[in-house]
């Protein structure tokens, strides 16, 4: 798994979540008001979205060694690459 389909892969989790949370909130209709409801989606799709980033990140990170094994690189790459990882995954989240 690249890192594009792992991040992607993080986005549909988000995605999934927030619709089923909206769906069950909307339903259970325990909250009186429009905007407590609103409020309740929006947090909740932040928080879907967040576990889905921090996934994508720890997939990544497990998956690494096996994508470099398929590239089948030198000896100095991987080891260079798995230096490089942290600003890697800063510049994947943040850049």
């Amino acid at each position: 798994m690249s890192c594009r389909k792992s991040f992607e892969a993080g986005k549909v989790f988000g995605r999934r979540q927030t619709l089923w949370d909206a769906v069950i909130t909307v339903i259970g209709g325990q909250e009186r008001n429009a905007m407590g409801l609103l409020l309740k989606v929006v947090f909740s799709a932040l928080v879907n979205f967040t576990i889905g980033m921090i996934s994508s990140i720890f997939v990544f990170t497990f998956k690494l060694p096996w994508i470099l094994a398929d590239y089948n690189p030198g000896w100095v790459s991987p080891h260079l690459l798995c230096l490089l990882q942290p600003s890697l995954l800063w510049l994947l989240c943040f850049g």
